[in-house]
């Protein structure tokens, strides 16, 4: 597995349930003035609006979500249509089939491994058996594992001889039965590389980053829509966010660091989010990497202690610091 033990996709080889010793909240200063930020590249100095709490979502420390309270669900259309149970024997008595659709943002086919978490109505976190606390996702799926890095223009098989991948064509599109109590998903999508089997995968960044959809709802009809955002460099615009983490003003190391999109979860308007977990180091720094430009939701962990800010700027192909004083 690439990029370290802090790959938010260990979570799918441990599927334990952590919690984080203290939250602390933080107050920050006002934005810096539009005159103060770079329109493109180079380096910005992020000053963060607002604070929060953070709290544990289904995982380990590293995979901790931002607060997040969806805002009221329009009049549902025509709901999804209703399967067996998932999983027999679990919380929930019937299946809802959800489906969607996953490319690269320049429209390739992408070797992509998706997670999906789920909640009910109450907002709390079930598994694909619809009962309550599971440990790791839901459930997931890895599409189109013969494919590279950098995605393909066909959905023809790549040819490859290990595996299926001789027969094996391309996909863009997806689904899953989730059990009758969910109401919302978190997806998350995971660029991978070329394996011969569908099973988790190494995380490869080389031409795409990382993306997610927000507490979407199940019961709306119609395709859900991810795309994996092209990294500069490669033909896109993603840009990074660093700095480094002190306790009373003495560098101290950082355990884990994640950054959220803010954006409107939106096919039409936001439909690429960025996500990504980064490279956190024991002397201190930060770095993560490939992120959609916009504001996000940064949160770290050092000596068991989580902080979270929002509106970290990230810039298109530039990287912005922001400094974590715990």
């Amino acid at each position: 597995m690439s990029g370290g033990p802090l790959r938010r996709l260990v979570r799918a080889f441990c599927l334990g349930t952590a919690t984080v010793a203290s939250v602390a909240s933080i107050a920050v200063a006002a934005p810096a003035s539009a005159a103060q930020m770079p329109h493109w590249g180079g380096d910005a100095h992020a000053t963060p609006t607002t604070h929060a709490t953070a709290s544990p979502w289904g995982g380990p420390t590293h995979r901790i979500r931002p607060v997040y309270t969806p805002p009221p669900a329009p009049p549902a259309p025509t709901p999804p249509p209703v399967v067996g149970a998932p999983v027999a024997g679990g919380c929930a008595k019937n299946g809802i089939k959800v489906s969607g659709t996953v490319s690269g943002e320049d429209g390739d086919y992408v070797n992509v491994m998706l997670g999906f978490d789920l909640q009910n109505s109450a907002h709390q976190v079930i598994g694909l058996n619809g009962c309550l606390n599971p440990s790791g996702y839901a459930t997931y799926i890895h599409l189109n594992h013969c494919i590279t890095a950098y995605g393909s223009t066909t959905d023809a098989p790549t040819g490859a001889s290990y595996g299926d991948c001789t027969t094996l064509r391309g996909t863009k599109t997806w689904s899953v039965v989730l059990p009758g109590n969910a109401a919302y998903m978190y997806i998350e999508a995971y660029p991978k590389k070329e394996s011969s089997a569908a099973k988790y995968g190494t995380t490869d960044e080389s031409k795409y980053g990382m993306s997610y959809r927000r507490a979407v709802s199940v019961k709306l009809a119609g395709s859900r829509a991810l795309k994996l955002p092209v990294v500069c460099g490669q033909g896109g615009h993603t840009g990074n966010l660093s700095g480094h983490g002190t306790v009373g003003g003495r560098a101290a190391a950082v355990t884990s660091v994640n950054a959220w999109s803010m954006a409107a979860d939106s096919d039409q308007l936001s439909p690429i989010l960025g996500m990504n977990t980064g490279q956190a180091n024991l002397d201190g720094s930060y770095n993560v990497r490939n992120l959609v430009p916009g504001n996000y939701t940064l949160i770290a962990t050092v000596g068991g202690v989580t902080k979270q800010v929002y509106n970290v700027p990230v810039r298109a192909c530039g990287n912005t610091t922001y400094n974590f004083a715990f």
